[in-house]
């Protein structure tokens, strides 16, 4: 779910059911749960509505979309890393580390870091930014975070994997 929304793992870790529109295909954090106290709207590419899908019918008693192994809290940083190490990838990633690789792999595929910035719930860098630019960008970064998906698939299945370059379009 990181890798395909460019979510903080602990944004992941909390989320309830109800924060999932699978209908409209996004994930609206409320603010209390948010870093910067703001509402978050997350486009969800439709590989995340599967598999949300499956997790809802799965673990329809819940109170989390990813709930804990047997005695374990929700609340841990280190569940996280207990899944990447379970992955076969302990002491080469980091929660963290794969939220900087979708930033990093959206930037190479010349998506605006504005846009990227926006998806990541990144602060403005100056207080006249964070005034007068307030838009959410839900079409463009539901394309980006499609395209990112798709490019996720094709590596998962052995595919050659091209970066994208787009032009970078005015903010």
């Amino acid at each position: 779910m990181i890798l395909w929304t460019g979510s903080r793992t602990g944004e992941v870790r909390g989320a309830p059911p109800d924060e999932f529109d699978l209908e409209a295909g996004v994930w609206r954090i409320p603010a209390e749960r948010m870093k910067k106290r703001r509402m978050h709207v997350i486009p969800l590419p439709r590989q995340a509505v599967a598999l949300l899908r499956k997790l809802m019918a799965l673990h329809a008693d819940s109170c989390y979309m990813f709930p804990p192994p047997m005695h374990q809290s929700m609340t841990s940083e280190n569940i996280v890393l207990q899944a990447i190490k379970r992955m076969g990838y302990g002491g080469q990633l980091t929660g963290h580390g794969l939220r900087a690789a979708v930033s990093t792999g959206l930037e190479e595929m010349g998506y605006p870091i504005e846009i990227i910035k926006t998806q990541l719930s990144h602060a403005k860098e100056n207080l006249t930014d964070a005034a007068y630019l307030r838009g959410i960008h839900l079409e463009r970064r539901a394309e980006m975070m499609q395209v990112c998906a798709d490019s996720l698939d094709a590596l998962a299945s052995g595919t050659k994997v091209l970066p994208l370059k787009r032009k970078s379009a005015a903010v």
